[in-house]
């Protein structure tokens, strides 16, 4: 019973390389933080969209409802010449 309870010495890894930083992702990806779709209405993430798609990275496509009638509205997070 004595030598199950006891554990092994914790191990110390190097971590240098494997952080990244979370604040600076979207300067480096050069995407922007857009809350207007492609035709220029507001975004109502709070409370309004009920369906997010990303098929193309820098932009996602959402619907307000769960209706497969109803069509994706764009929003483009990379500036256009950037495309």
């Amino acid at each position: 019973m004595a030598t199950s309870m006891r554990s092994s010495k914790p191990r110390i890894t190097a971590m240098h390389g494997h952080f990244v930083n979370i604040k600076a992702l979207p300067k480096t990806l050069k995407l922007n933080n857009k809350s207007v779709t492609v035709d220029g209405t507001r975004v109502p993430l709070r409370h309004g969209v009920r369906w997010v798609l990303v098929d193309t990275f820098g932009q996602y496509k959402f619907r307000e409802s769960f209706s497969e009638a109803e069509p994706w509205k764009v929003v483009k997070l990379m500036n256009t010449y950037e495309l």
